[in-house]
């Protein structure tokens, strides 16, 4: 680059030889025969001012070197400039110092640091290209400086700039550009506020800086974008690595979950992945209407399991559950619904063949053979004493309720079929299922109240048709006697009881009323004596002695009674018809338990 020479000054290349001829002249001065004092004078003023103007300079090249040291480790833009502006403020000992950066979209340059300010808004002052000190520097690449910014018709003056130069007091200034690349960054300005006409060596040295500064400020942003690029880079690493593992950690559970499909495991074996692998809680729990519809929340999962839903699946994390894991537990949902679609075809498959066992067992009976091979199939050993039951209800077929007794039985193992229009159920005696449950279970699953009769099977394999029979009868007598829904002891279906299987409840009432109904109107809320009576006078064969001793009161006491229930009920205890009637009506009243 070209430099400007400024009158009355001189080069570096001329201070040197100058020092050379002014040492010689006063060698000369010194040495000669005539001392003149008054060249002598002027002789020794030029070696002063000579030794001032080289301290300068050796002043100047410590604060370039001071400087290069400063800012050639510095790999922050922000800190370059400012360490720039503060150097530059020092080297030529002015006012104010600040370096503006060429910005590419707007065309112009803008003040980015500054030193010696005293206006807020100078720090932000925008100037465009050719306008002002800066538009002028930007403009022609080169130094340029004026004594008086204001009074200089040189430049361009903008009412907004002048009124920033104005607000900081600024008279004399200089500006160079820095460069580097050939690519033009910006411009670095010193200014005084005074009138000031800057030398060209102060020029030359502040162009010096600014070609310090532009290698320094490329290097820094240079620094700050690989840095920056190292950043994204170890970010997309990071990133790149969370996710590998996060596919690792999906594939270890994917394999874990399909060996549970392969053995046709639990649903206990996918809650317990979730708690070890995901450190959280986990259930599978009935589904409860819209139970399966919770919203999904940043440490909870809720999701139905089947369609329509039959099972959520509920999970609770100490920590936020990520994308990975909401995959991970929507595979376990997955799988939870093979398995139970899985349990689903075999409970089918399996309750037809019980059923298909438990028709032979009531028509053709099976072998001990095929029973010990049912054991292994069913789970139910038709060898051991086994209990049947028979459940009807007037508002579910037998279809029906053979499903309702399979979910409340559950599972236990057992046989489900249909006969005469009831279901029926077998399963082993002395296990987890009792009669007393099972009447509990079914009513809660039917909803409703279902009579059931059930009776003791010593030998399925020889006597499961005579058992049904039984239990067939024992239901119709729970329906007959108004008990439907309410447990019962076995039933004994003697003969007198089959003849009343096909009543209806209130006709037995009815009968009950006709029989004794006087008698219970007498009796009120007393003890029941009377009703005791007559049962005990059936009991002892119509022997009022043996009837006073079963009773424990004396002989005379009972005739008395015998004698009352006559009269209250027109009842004649010698009449044949009446007693059996009476006899009948007795017998009802047992049944229904009173």
């Amino acid at each position: 680059m070209k430099k400007k020479r400024i009158v009355g000054t001189t080069t570096p290349a001329d201070r040197g030889s100058l020092g050379e001829e002014l040492a010689a002249r006063l060698e000369q001065i010194l040495s000669s025969d005539s001392f003149d004092i008054a060249s002598a004078r002027s002789g020794l003023g030029e070696a002063a001012s000579t030794i001032r103007e080289q301290s300068g300079q050796q002043a100047i090249l410590t604060a370039l070197y001071e400087t290069a040291t400063e800012i050639i480790d510095v790999h922050v833009v922000g800190q370059v400039l400012q360490a720039a502006v503060n150097r530059a403020k020092v080297l030529l000992n002015s006012d104010l110092a600040y370096l503006a950066l060429y910005d590419q979209q707007s065309k112009g340059t803008r003040v980015t640091a500054t030193v010696g300010s005293v206006s807020s808004d100078f720090g932000s002052l925008h100037v465009p290209l050719g306008a002002g000190m800066g538009g002028k520097v930007s403009q022609l690449r080169e130094p340029f400086f004026t004594p008086d910014y204001l009074k200089d018709e040189r430049l361009v003056h903008l009412p907004r700039v002048d009124v920033g130069i104005k607000a900081e007091g600024v008279r004399g200034m200089v500006g160079v550009p820095l460069i580097a690349r050939n690519q033009f960054l910006g411009a670095l300005f010193v200014a005084d506020r005074v009138v000031r006409h800057y030398t060209a060596s102060e020029v030359s040295w502040l162009q010096a800086l600014a070609a310090l500064i532009a290698v320094a400020l490329e290097n820094a942003r240079l620094f700050e974008r690989e840095e920056a690029s190292l950043k994204q880079t170890q970010i997309a690493y990071q990133s790149l690595n969370a996710r590998l593992a996060a596919s690792e950690r999906e594939a270890s559970i994917h394999r874990r979950i399909v060996a549970i499909l392969e053995r046709n495991g639990s649903l206990e074996e996918l809650s317990s992945v979730i708690e070890k692998d995901l450190n959280a809680t986990a259930g599978f729990v009935p589904a409860l209407g819209g139970d399966a519809d919770v919203p999904l929340e940043e440490k909870s999962y809720s999701s139905g399991v089947g369609d329509p839903a039959v099972l959520t699946l509920r999970v609770k994390t100490n920590a936020a559950l990520t994308g990975s894991d909401r995959r991970i537990l929507e595979r376990v949902v997955q799988a939870a619904e093979t398995l139970l679609l899985r349990k689903t075809v075999r409970g089918i498959e399996k309750a037809l063949v019980g059923s298909a066992v438990f028709q032979r067992l009531m028509t053709a009976g099976v072998s001990v053979g095929e029973a010990t091979a049912f054991r292994g199939e069913l789970q139910i050993d038709l060898l051991k004493p086994c209990r049947i039951a028979a459940f009807r209800s007037g508002e579910h077929s037998p279809e029906a309720l053979m499903s309702m007794v399979r979910q409340a039985i559950g599972d236990v193992p057992h046989l489900v079929a249909q006969s005469e229009g009831v279901a029926l159920a077998l399963y082993e005696e002395g296990g987890p299922v009792s009669a007393e449950s099972l009447q509990g279970a079914i009513n809660i699953v039917a909803g409703g109240r279902v009579a059931v009769g059930s009776v003791l099977c010593p030998e399925p394999v020889v006597n499961a048709d005579k058992a049904v029979r039984r239990a067939i009868n024992s239901v119709d007598l729970v329906v007959m006697l108004g008990k439907a829904g309410d447990h019962t002891a076995d039933l004994n279906a003697t003969p007198e009881a089959l003849l009343l299987r096909n009543a209806e409840p209130d006709d037995v009432a009815a009968y009950i009323e006709a029989a004794l109904g006087t008698v219970f109107a007498y009796e009120g809320s007393r003890t029941g004596e009377l009703i005791a009576t007559i049962r005990a006078y059936f009991a002892a064969g119509l022997n009022a002695a043996k009837a006073a001793e079963a009773l424990g009161i004396h002989y005379k006491t009972v005739m008395q009674r015998l004698d009352r229930i006559s009269k209250i009920a027109g009842i004649d205890f010698k009449d044949p018809r009446q007693m059996f009637r009476l006899q009948i009506a007795l017998f009802m009243l047992g049944m229904k338990g009173s």
